[in-house]
């Protein structure tokens, strides 16, 4: 994904192609388009550069990664009402089955999160 404001709504589209190939609906769905824009959004702003997103599912798990070439590890900020950013993380962690950050070798990281597809809030 490029390293600009669209990089976000790409990685959306690519993702809702990749869950109707895989019948993945829903809340599952729902969830991680909106984990998946926050992370690139993260990347962007903070690593100032180009993002990749890697997609995995089996039976009952999607896996979403996010690389970037920033080495610096994201933490979760603690919530600010008057502060117009700082909730992405936070989002990942309530929404998300599982989430964490991994080492890239050489310079960089891939923060990842888990989805089951059966999630549902009913």
């Amino acid at each position: 994904m490029s390293g600009d404001p669209r990089a976000a709504g790409e990685a959306r589209d690519r993702l809702g192609q990749v869950l109707d190939q895989l019948g993945v609906g829903g809340d599952a769905a729902d969830i991680a388009l909106l984990l998946v824009s926050e992370l690139v959004t993260n990347a962007v702003l903070h690593a100032r550069d180009d993002a990749a997103v890697e997609i995995r599912a089996n039976s009952d798990v999607l896996w979403v990664g996010v690389d970037d070439r920033d080495s610096r590890r994201p933490a979760v900020q603690p919530v600010d009402a008057g502060a117009l950013g700082g909730r992405g993380l936070r989002l990942v962690d309530v929404l998300s089955d599982d989430w964490g950050v991994r080492h890239v070798q050489g310079d960089g990281k891939t923060v990842w999160f888990t989805v089951s597809r059966r999630t549902g809030f009913d």
